[in-house]
């Protein structure tokens, strides 16, 4: 087909392709076209996409808009708007255009290439969330955020209101209580005060909150007495691996019934023996494999030689063959160190 068009003149090639039954034919003859005249006859074509040929190859951009504005389809208006701002930079001319856009991605897509904040605002009270939260992503004006967005029904609104917020005694007096879990954890995020995040979150209903309230003490003694026995096993493993006491977790965690608190509670022990003794006949072998893994007495290790399960066994056999190569590597390095020692003697 293009070697076709290139046969013919301009004028040419138009009479004899502009009505072609074929959308992709009549598109790509409108690529070729120079003449905005005759791209122009193709502003009413049947197939959005020839329309879309139509909208890139036009330099008009007030023309474009008259034009296309209105089109039935949003790729074409999505065009409009791209070309419009990319050639001309006329916040003004897309924003009066298509502010009130039928379709989300047209008014996403002007909000997401203004700077003015007179015009950012109009779109305040858009009914699409995502277009709100793109506007108080794009203000400075906190008292104006907060102002006209701290109720707003959508939590993800309310999420980017916390994170935008730069006083956190603001946040905290209206957020504490959101209801929506990941509204808190923003707010939770933005406090330094462990006192108040304790106090405010450690009953919180949500996991993930209590989660990192754990993550954000640093008082042992308390999260140890707060969570110690929550009913989310992460939380566990998250106090777990905030203790540095032995046998508090020892005695605290040995018997849970998450297989994953009892092997972080391995890996946290810092006594080999009392780890080995503690867990070494633990019912699951993710458990027995940490234990394993944590071993550096040899003696110990062989203990779990003849483990029932056929896993345990290969990575025992693994294990001290392992350090059965780094012992004699080590040796013949210490050798050679005394050979050379014995040669420099005077």
């Amino acid at each position: 087909m293009n070697e076709l068009f290139c046969e013919l003149d301009e004028q040419a090639r138009f009479e004899e392709f502009k009505d072609h039954p074929n959308e992709y034919v009549r598109r790509e003859l409108v690529y070729t076209l120079t003449d905005e005249n005759l791209i122009h006859t193709f502003k009413d074509d049947s197939d959005w996409s020839v329309r879309q040929a139509v909208v890139d190859k036009l330099s008009d951009t007030d023309e474009l808009i008259r034009t296309f504005k209105d089109d039935p389809v949003w790729n074409v208006r999505l065009s409009v708007v791209r070309k419009v701002y990319d050639e001309q930079h006329d916040e003004q001319a897309i924003f009066n255009a298509f502010k009130d856009d039928e379709d989300v991605s047209i008014r996403l897509a002007v909000l997401d290439r203004l700077s003015d904040e007179n015009l950012i605002y109009a779109f305040k009270d858009d009914p699409y969330w995502e277009v709100r939260k793109v506007v108080v992503d794009k203000l400075y004006d906190e008292k104006f955020i907060f102002e006209n967005f701290k109720d707003d029904p959508d939590s993800n609104v309310r999420h980017r209101v916390v994170k935008k917020l730069s006083n956190p005694q603001l946040a905290f007096n209206l957020f504490k209580d959101d209801p929506d879990e990941y509204v808190r954890l923003e707010l939770l995020d933005k406090l330094s005060d462990e006192q108040v995040i304790f106090n405010t979150f450690k009953n919180d209903p949500n996991r993930d909150v209590r989660l990192a309230v754990v993550d954000n003490l640093s008082d042992e003694r308390l999260i140890f007495n707060t969570f110690k026995d929550d009913s989310e096993e992460r939380v566990r493993v998250a106090v777990v691996d905030k203790l540095s006491d032995d046998n508090l977790l020892v005695n605290t965690f040995k018997n849970d019934p998450s297989w994953l608190v009892r092997e972080h509670v391995v890996n946290r022990i810092s006594d080999e023996q009392l780890m080995f003794e503690t867990f070494k006949d633990d019912k699951d072998v993710d458990v027995r494999l940490a234990v394993i893994d944590n071993l550096s007495d040899v003696e110990l290790i062989k203990t779990f030689e003849n483990d029932r399960v056929q896993n345990v066994r290969d990575v025992v056999a693994e294990k001290l063959s392992e350090m059965a190569t780094q012992d004699h590597a080590e040796f013949s390095d210490a050798l050679a160190e005394l050979s050379n020692e014995s040669l420099n003697l005077p």
